[in-house]
């Protein structure tokens, strides 16, 4: 198996319009299927990608990063931060392996854009997903494969964190997992559209757990919830434990819990 890298940078000069171009024009549709390796996908900087994003590493431990760049030495300053921006649907599949995918930028007001849906598969091993500071116009799923096999489960993890969601949002977790949702102040985390979260483990060995956290203790913490709310847990013999922290805006009668428990 050999290890693969895909680097694609759209790199801001001094007549850079953050707002509204880009370095980096991909026109057509964006495809790479990567063999077993611990392979390394990066989108970063004034990329935009008009059509389809098709992104599929093989088994191995693999890293996705959809990130925003900050100015590099020499770099007109005015720049500022510049992050990527697709246009049409957006699906990334990994394989067996640890597994990361990181969707990140670091300013609310260039944050990372999908116009379109956006899909997250993987495997089994232990994975994880990270969505700070992202703007999805459609539907979003992000969807992990167990966690672990026979009797030593590891927890695989989601953030969304300062990310609004316009379509419907899923997040299923098949093994033991947590899920944690954050925003702060002006940038809450805000769902326009239903969201599900569902996760399912039958083996908590080794303190794994399956857990669901709403907010946090931060004074500043703010999620808004603009439809419905389920929490699902796939076996009733382990509830998902659920816990709202901070302020959390959601209509108590649209709140639903299955095979889950409020702390």
């Amino acid at each position: 198996m050999s290890a693969d890298t895909i680097s694609v940078r759209g790199t801001p000069n001094a007549k850079f319009d953050q707002q509204l171009e880009a370095n980096l024009k991909l026109l057509g549709a964006f495809s790479a299927h990567l063999g077993g390796g611990a392979d390394y996908v990066e989108f970063r900087g004034t990329v935009a990608v008009s059509g389809t994003t098709f992104i599929e590493t093989g088994d191995g431990n693999d890293v996705i990063e959809l990130m925003a760049r900050l100015p590099g030495a020499g770099e007109p300053s005015v720049v500022g931060v510049v992050s990527p921006t697709f246009r049409n649907d957006v699906t990334i599949m990994t394989g067996a392996g640890d597994d990361t995918v990181q969707i990140r930028s670091v300013d609310n007001q260039l944050r990372i854009r999908f116009y379109r849906d956006i899909k997250v598969y993987t495997e089994n091993s232990v994975d994880s997903i990270g969505v700070t500071l992202a703007e999805v116009r459609g539907k979003s799923d992000f969807n992990l494969g167990n966690g672990g096999v026979g009797s030593n489960p590891a927890s695989e993890s989601v953030i969304l964190d300062q990310t609004e969601f316009f379509g419907t949002n899923r997040v299923s977790i098949h093994g033991p997992g947590q899920l944690q949702v954050t925003g702060k102040g002006f940038f809450p985390a805000r769902f326009r559209d239903a969201a599900t979260f569902v996760i399912g483990a039958n083996n908590l060995a080794r303190n794994a757990s399956n857990f669901v956290a709403i907010g946090s203790a931060d004074p500043a913490s703010r999620v808004v919830f603009h439809k419905s709310l389920w929490i699902f847990g796939i076996y009733a013999a382990h509830p998902v434990s659920a816990a709202f922290r901070g302020f959390v805006r959601l209509d108590p009668a649209l709140k639903y819990l299955t095979n889950a428990i409020e702390i």
